[in-house]
């Protein structure tokens, strides 16, 4: 599976994402590669599973993420499903904003 992963080349391009601008009761929902998401409501960003990176230990992310990191809107809130690091992925985790308190 590694030796696979080694030599099959990365597909999928990074696009700048149009988030919408959103009404109250309004909710979009984007997805950013395996079970990295991005949900919006119109006074709160949610991210979800955060992942964007290209090698996970020994393996490689063989489709890149749907846009790059910079294009991320500011994020209120980050849900984690579970502690397995293709979901937990603590350098991505690290390069969010603090959250501002108060």
């Amino acid at each position: 599976m590694v030796w696979k992963a080694l030599l099959t080349p990365r597909t999928g391009q990074h696009n700048k994402p149009v988030f919408p601008k959103l009404s109250t009761g309004q909710v979009a929902i984007t997805w950013i590669g395996h079970a990295s998401f991005l949900v919006q409501f119109n006074d709160l960003n949610v991210l979800i599973d955060p992942n964007f990176a290209n090698w996970l230990f020994l393996l490689k992310r063989v489709k890149r993420s749907g846009f790059k990191f910079r294009h991320l809107p500011p994020i209120d809130l980050v849900l984690l499903t579970h502690a397995h690091f293709d979901h937990f992925h603590k350098p991505t985790l690290r390069r969010l904003p603090h959250p501002k308190i108060g």
